[in-house]
């Protein structure tokens, strides 16, 4: 009987849901309740405390798991779309979200940024599906990110624990895992998601990818153990890097042409970050019009001068050692 007290607790180990730790708690003091009429003549105080117990374990694991989807505070996160500006040392990232989401809509697009001692650290995940089950998917992924996110040396071992939490749910869901330190090193993993496109002297081209991963959730398609090698760029002063997902680019208008986003980009590369991607944000949704189509998201990540930097309040946590190239070379690693 007492041995049920500890089922509950196992609730606040776990990175559960609300509603699961509710049908956790539930199920657990219908079991109590059953085994407590049986013994009840002979143990009363032990039921009585075993259910008390129980009660307020489930009430505990259920504020804990609103607590930690609280916690996974970042650029934007599922459900909560918005434009941000935000500043890690010397790393300058915008964000531009498309459509902006009404209150209490869910988001299959959407970012997280966080500041590590290993320098900033972002994840943007394009998730399949917005069902409710899959918000609370995407809230779990987001949780374990925040506690990977500043533990993890490499971002390959990063890439390996979101890829075995989407696999266990039989999910899948595109990604780019980045890092950014303060001298503008930039290490990327792609994991299924458009390419980021660089930006400098007015053009903006593709960024040339060591190897492109499978989505996160379907790395043992490939090979239980697959390798991962990151790409590495140098964000010089004058040299920007856009992050999108799939409906910046793949969403016909009317005509079916598609939005000429490297071109685009290009010819707005003299503007501030922010009017940038506002002027970006505009076209598209006068290309999108009112047509059915899929989000979009828009991150523009530059690294400016020392005396230009200043540090925003977000987490704290670790930085990455890697291998250095000529300012304008990209070049491959193996992510640990």
């Amino acid at each position: 009987m007492a041995a049920l007290t500890g089922v509950a607790a196992l609730a606040l180990f776990l990175p559960h849901s609300r509603r699961q730790s509710l049908l956790t708690g539930g199920a657990t003091l219908g079991a109590a309740l059953f085994l407590g009429a049986l013994e009840w003549r002979d143990r009363p105080i032990v039921i009585i405390a075993t259910l008390a117990n129980i009660i307020i374990l489930t009430v505990l694991a259920r504020y804990l798991g609103r607590t930690r989807s609280e916690a996974t505070t970042g650029v934007a996160e599922p459900g909560s779309q918005r434009n941000a500006s935000s500043q890690i040392g010397n790393v300058h990232v915008e964000v531009r979200t498309l459509p902006m989401l009404a209150s209490g809509e869910m988001s299959a697009d959407f970012c997280d940024l966080r500041s590590t001692s290993f320098g900033a650290r972002l994840l943007v995940v394009d998730f399949m599906g917005k069902d409710t089950a899959t918000q609370e998917k995407a809230s779990s992924l987001l949780y374990q990110w925040a506690r990977a996110a500043g533990e993890a040396p490499g971002l390959g071992d990063l890439a390996r624990r979101l890829d075995s939490l989407l696999a266990q749910e039989d999910l899948f869901a595109k990604a780019l895992l980045v890092d950014v330190a303060d001298d503008g090193t930039t290490t990327l993993l792609c994991c299924g998601h458009p390419p980021p496109l660089v930006v400098e002297d007015c053009a903006a081209h593709p960024l040339s990818l060591v190897s492109l991963l499978p989505p996160l959730g379907l790395f043992h398609l490939v090979h239980e153990d697959i390798p991962i090698y990151a790409t590495t760029i140098l964000l010089t002063p004058g040299r920007r890097l856009l992050l999108h997902t799939d409906g910046a680019s793949d969403t016909p208008d009317a005509d079916g042409a598609f939005y000429p986003l490297a071109a685009r980009l290009g010819s707005l590369d003299g503007l501030a970050p922010g009017e940038c991607l506002d002027r970006m944000a505009a076209e598209l949704r006068q290309h999108m019009q009112e047509r059915a189509r899929d989000e979009a998201l828009l991150l523009l990540i530059e690294c400016t001068p020392p005396s230009a930097a200043s540090v925003a309040p977000l987490h704290s946590a670790p930085r990455e050692e890697v291998a250095m190239a000529t300012p304008w070379t990209e070049v491959g690693q193996a992510a640990s």
